[in-house]
């Protein structure tokens, strides 16, 4: 029998997307710093890339900021793989650490192509079609509430409160889910949501 909404609340109902897809917490050692590129790397492979989640138009700005998001993150993780996984990243400033975090949670500019693309609504509508998409496939599918993703079912009930990062994270919880399932999970039809 599938688990109901009703129920995985009734579980996971006093969790916030906050505890369940933390960023790390400062200050950030080189493994916390490739975790958090790791995530706007896999949200941008969604959208560019050989085998992308979504079908969006060459040069459409969700396809362009993607790419810019690529160009960043290959810069951060060189960086980043500099330095010792278990130090603190030493070779920074507080000021750093800060630019770091509001690549995805600060303000939309053209130096944070990750809170740019969280932003466009036309990559939020997909996202958010996906996740939801997925995450009802997951409920109807499980058995019982040990086999529903937490990520994923809280961050979908709260959808209209995340932050970009929680987002990114809810987007990934998805795909991790989907890909191992057969169809109607692995395909998305970006064409049938409204932007």
């Amino acid at each position: 029998m599938p688990v109901s909404i009703a129920e995985a609340t009734a579980r996971f109902g006093h969790l916030t997307p906050g505890t369940v897809a933390p960023m790390p917490s400062r200050p950030f050692t080189s493994a916390d710093i490739l975790s958090m590129v790791d995530v706007s790397t896999g949200v941008a492979h969604c959208f560019t890339g050989p085998a992308p989640l979504f079908q969006t138009p060459e040069g459409s700005i969700s396809r362009t900021l993607s790419e810019k998001i690529l160009y960043y993150d290959a810069q951060l993780r060189a960086r980043a793989s500099n330095v010792p996984a278990a130090n603190p990243w030493r070779h920074s400033r507080p000021r750093e650490e800060v630019a770091l975090i509001n690549r995805f949670i600060g303000s939309a500019t053209h130096q944070r192509p990750y809170v740019e693309l969280m932003g466009t609504p036309a990559s939020l509508a997909l996202i958010e079609a996906y996740c939801k998409r997925v995450c009802s496939g997951m409920l109807r599918s499980s058995n019982s509430l040990d086999s529903v993703d937490p990520v994923l079912f809280v961050c979908v009930s709260n959808w209209e409160r995340l932050s970009g990062w929680e987002v990114g994270k809810a987007l990934l919880a998805a795909r991790g889910y989907a890909k191992p399932r057969p169809f109607p999970f692995t395909m998305f039809d970006s064409s049938t949501v409204q932007t």
